[in-house]
Protein backbone atom coordinates (compact mmCIF):
# COMPACT_ATOMS: atom_id res chain seq x y z
CA UNK A 1 0.00 0.00 0.00
CA UNK A 2 1.01 3.65 -1.06
CA UNK A 3 0.14 5.42 2.22
CA UNK A 4 -1.05 3.20 5.33
CA UNK A 5 -5.01 3.42 6.48
CA UNK A 6 -5.14 5.73 8.86
CA UNK A 7 -3.99 8.43 5.94
CA UNK A 8 -6.59 7.02 3.69
CA UNK A 9 -8.97 7.58 6.86
CA UNK A 10 -7.93 11.02 7.46
CA UNK A 11 -8.31 12.25 3.89
CA UNK A 12 -11.75 11.03 3.18
CA UNK A 13 -12.71 12.85 6.41
CA UNK A 14 -11.20 16.07 5.23
CA UNK A 15 -12.37 16.19 1.59
CA UNK A 16 -15.67 15.19 3.11
CA UNK A 17 -15.05 18.16 4.96
CA UNK A 18 -13.55 20.23 1.63
CA UNK A 19 -16.81 19.53 0.26
CA UNK A 20 -19.23 21.23 2.53
CA UNK A 21 -16.04 23.97 3.13
CA UNK A 22 -16.81 26.68 4.78
CA UNK A 23 -20.05 24.87 6.61
CA UNK A 24 -19.34 22.86 10.61
CA UNK A 25 -19.28 19.43 10.38
CA UNK A 26 -19.96 17.31 13.25
CA UNK A 27 -18.48 13.94 14.18
CA UNK A 28 -21.48 12.12 13.46
CA UNK A 29 -21.97 13.42 10.33
CA UNK A 30 -18.64 12.28 9.12
CA UNK A 31 -19.30 8.68 11.26
CA UNK A 32 -22.89 8.70 9.30
CA UNK A 33 -21.46 10.01 5.78
CA UNK A 34 -18.23 7.78 5.27
CA UNK A 35 -19.54 4.63 7.31
CA UNK A 36 -16.33 4.63 9.29
CA UNK A 37 -15.93 3.49 13.08
CA UNK A 38 -16.75 5.61 15.79
CA UNK A 39 -14.09 5.72 17.73
CA UNK A 40 -11.69 5.58 15.18
CA UNK A 41 -12.96 8.68 13.82
CA UNK A 42 -12.96 10.76 17.01
CA UNK A 43 -9.02 9.30 17.82
CA UNK A 44 -8.25 10.78 14.12
CA UNK A 45 -10.05 14.13 14.27
CA UNK A 46 -8.59 14.59 17.42
CA UNK A 47 -4.85 14.02 15.92
CA UNK A 48 -5.74 15.95 12.88
CA UNK A 49 -7.18 18.87 15.22
CA UNK A 50 -3.68 18.36 17.15
CA UNK A 51 -2.19 18.78 13.96
CA UNK A 52 -3.10 22.46 13.09
CA UNK A 53 -6.03 21.09 10.13
CA UNK A 54 -9.20 21.52 11.51
CA UNK A 55 -10.76 22.66 15.27
CA UNK A 56 -13.21 22.13 17.06
CA UNK A 57 -15.92 24.46 17.32
CA UNK A 58 -18.00 24.02 21.19
CA UNK A 59 -21.67 24.33 22.13
CA UNK A 60 -24.74 23.61 20.14
CA UNK A 61 -23.66 24.61 17.42
CA UNK A 62 -20.88 23.11 17.63
CA UNK A 63 -18.91 20.73 15.12
CA UNK A 64 -15.01 21.30 12.94
CA UNK A 65 -13.92 23.42 10.79
CA UNK A 66 -10.80 24.16 8.67
CA UNK A 67 -8.17 26.14 10.54
CA UNK A 68 -6.49 25.88 7.15
CA UNK A 69 -7.81 26.03 3.69
CA UNK A 70 -7.94 22.77 2.55
CA UNK A 71 -6.36 24.02 -0.88
CA UNK A 72 -3.10 24.54 1.36
CA UNK A 73 -3.02 21.30 2.95
CA UNK A 74 -1.60 18.66 0.24
CA UNK A 75 -1.72 14.66 0.43
CA UNK A 76 2.15 15.03 1.28
CA UNK A 77 1.59 17.04 4.25
CA UNK A 78 -1.13 14.76 5.49
CA UNK A 79 0.54 12.01 5.33
CA UNK A 80 3.76 13.68 6.90
CA UNK A 81 1.55 14.85 9.99
CA UNK A 82 0.50 11.80 10.83
CA UNK A 83 3.85 10.08 10.39
CA UNK A 84 3.29 8.02 7.66
CA UNK A 85 7.01 7.32 6.02
CA UNK A 86 5.75 4.66 3.80
CA UNK A 87 5.22 7.22 1.07
CA UNK A 88 9.08 7.73 1.56
CA UNK A 89 10.81 5.19 2.43
CA UNK A 90 9.22 2.02 1.44
CA UNK A 91 10.39 -0.98 -0.25
CA UNK A 92 8.14 -2.25 -3.36
CA UNK A 93 8.89 -5.84 -2.15
CA UNK A 94 9.11 -5.11 1.53
CA UNK A 95 11.88 -5.83 2.12
CA UNK A 96 13.18 -4.00 5.53
CA UNK A 97 17.35 -4.13 4.05
CA UNK A 98 16.71 -2.23 0.59
CA UNK A 99 18.69 0.92 0.22
CA UNK A 100 20.48 2.51 -2.16
CA UNK A 101 23.29 1.07 -1.40
CA UNK A 102 21.85 -2.69 -0.82
CA UNK A 103 18.64 -2.32 -3.69
CA UNK A 104 16.64 -5.06 -4.64
CA UNK A 105 16.08 -6.18 -7.66
CA UNK A 106 12.96 -3.29 -8.30
CA UNK A 107 14.75 -0.86 -6.26
CA UNK A 108 15.33 0.98 -9.41
CA UNK A 109 12.22 1.41 -10.80
CA UNK A 110 10.39 1.60 -7.94
CA UNK A 111 12.54 4.82 -6.94
CA UNK A 112 11.49 6.29 -9.68
CA UNK A 113 7.97 5.66 -9.70
CA UNK A 114 7.68 6.73 -6.27
CA UNK A 115 9.32 10.40 -6.79
CA UNK A 116 6.29 10.91 -9.29
CA UNK A 117 3.90 9.78 -6.53
CA UNK A 118 5.32 11.89 -4.17
CA UNK A 119 5.46 14.55 -6.40
CA UNK A 120 1.69 13.86 -7.14
CA UNK A 121 1.00 13.75 -3.72
CA UNK A 122 2.61 17.10 -2.99
CA UNK A 123 1.15 19.00 -6.02
CA UNK A 124 -2.42 17.65 -4.96
CA UNK A 125 -4.28 19.19 -2.42
CA UNK A 126 -7.93 18.67 -0.84
CA UNK A 127 -9.77 21.19 -3.00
Amino acid sequence: MIINITTVYALRVLLYMAWLHPQRVTAREIVSHLNLPDKYVRRLITRLSKNGFIKSLQGRNGGYIFTIPPGQISVKKLAEALNDTTLLHHCILNFENCNDAHPCALHEPWARIRLQIQELFSNSSLQ
